[in-house]
């Protein structure tokens, strides 16, 4: 369970839930081409606040080992867009 914590000091804990998987599919980086991947949104509101609307919200492409390489956060105001531009998969530890 992950815990976010809002602009306005109020905390929520969330089990994000991905209800369906995309099928591998080619994309710039090899290890990534043959896992499946979702796309998630995620939208944050003020608890206390009366506005349908939320106080921001993430999306982003999601791969089955945890890796995001597209995401895009709306704040309003502004968004800010994040894309991958490297990828190295890192040997298993565990």
């Amino acid at each position: 369970m992950s815990r976010v914590t809002f602009r306005t000091c109020l905390s929520l804990y969330a089990r994000p839930a991905i209800t369906r998987w995309e099928q591998p599919r080619p994309t710039r980086w090899p290890a990534l081409s043959k896992l499946p991947s979702a796309f998630v949104h995620v939208a944050f509101y003020d608890w206390a606040g009366k506005d349908m609307l939320p106080d921001y919200q993430v999306g982003l492409r999601y791969w089955e080992n945890g890796v995001a390489d597209d995401m895009t956060m709306d704040f309003g105001e502004f968004v800010m867009h994040a894309a991958m531009t490297q990828f190295a998969p890192q040997p298993r530890r565990c």
